[in-house]
């Protein structure tokens, strides 16, 4: 009986003996699993910030570009006012030039007013051949 009584003690520490293995065997696992797990969380949040630094990057880059075209084209817009402003002054400057020689015409007594039609026909005349 002694010995059968050992046997079952030995079978039974031995099945504990297996099970707390078993129990450790499968923490083991666990916390391999939890720390895979972990690794390919971080790994995920370290790439989601990465496109999102990348992302924000092309955004910036894209604001800079509109800003070049707008400075750019302020500067058309800039060129092409100037530029009417002087024809604008140019036109004024003729039309004050011929109102002028019209007042300057209409105070000159006929003969000479005849003459200098003549002198302007001549020089018509030069610009022609």
């Amino acid at each position: 009986e002694i010995s059968l009584m050992e046997a079952t003690n030995s079978a039974k520490a031995q099945a504990e003996a297996k099970k707390i293995e078993l129990e450790m065997q499968l923490q083991l696992e666990e916390s391999q699993a939890a720390l895979e797990e972990s690794k390919a969380t971080r790994a995920a949040k370290a790439e989601a910030e990465a496109k999102k630094i990348e992302l924000e990057m092309q955004r910036q880059i894209a604001e800079s570009q509109v800003a070049i075209e707008e400075t750019k084209l302020r500067a058309q817009q800039l060129a092409a006012e100037t530029e009417a402003n002087a024809v604008r002054a140019l036109a004024d400057a003729n039309y004050e030039k011929g109102r002028k020689e019209q007042e300057v015409a209409a105070m000159m007594p006929q003969q000479e007013y005849e003459l200098k039609r003549m002198q302007l026909v001549v020089e018509g005349m030069r610009h022609f051949s």
